[in-house]
Order: C-alpha cells, then sequence, then structure tokens
C-alpha cells in the first residue's frame, strides 16, 4: 500500500512564509487604521461642502452677510443645487 496524507506534507511547507513577523503585523494593523481614518477625514470635506451648497437657500436666510449669494442666484443654479450633491458624491 502506498502512504496516504489527509493533510499536507510537512515536506511540501515553506515554514519561513508562514510567519510575517511581529513588526510586520503590528505595521499592517496601523498602516491600515491610518487609512481608514485619513479616508474618513479626507471625504468629510467634499461631502460637508457639496450638503453647503444643496442649502445655500435656507443658509442665506440664517446668515446675513450671505444674503448677496441670494440675490445672485438664477435659475441654473437652483436646477444645479438639486442635481449637484448627488452626482458630485458618486
Amino acid at each position: 500500500m502506498y502512504d496516504k496524507w489527509l493533510e499536507a506534507n510537512p515536506k511540501d511547507i515553506v515554514w519561513a512564509n508562514l510567519d510575517d513577523g511581529a513588526l510586520e503585523m503590528k505595521s499592517r494593523y496601523l498602516i491600515s487604521w491610518a487609512a481608514t481614518i485619513g479616508l474618513i477625514i479626507a471625504w468629510a470635506f467634499p461631502v460637508g461642502f457639496i450638503g453647503t451648497m444643496s442649502n445655500v437657500s435656507e443658509l442665506c436666510v440664517k446668515v446675513k452677510w450671505l444674503e448677496w449669494v441670494c440675490r445672485c442666484m438664477c435659475s441654473c443654479v437652483s436646477v444645479g443645487r438639486l442635481t449637484n450633491p448627488a452626482s458630485y458624491t458618486s
């Protein structure tokens, strides 16, 4: 009878590839957290700006020094105000 293996043969395993090392694992962990936090912060600025632009008419009423924006608004600005938030964030 032939020898049968139900699992991987220990001679076929490259044991050096199994250990990433503590420093490499910690650096990957920190880099992934830094990238996640960085993306959240970076994405907050355009979303906040677009949200502000979509509510310009309400903002003109609440903030008096922005009344000039409401006076110079035309119909194209109001149409853009409705369509831009969805198109800019996608």
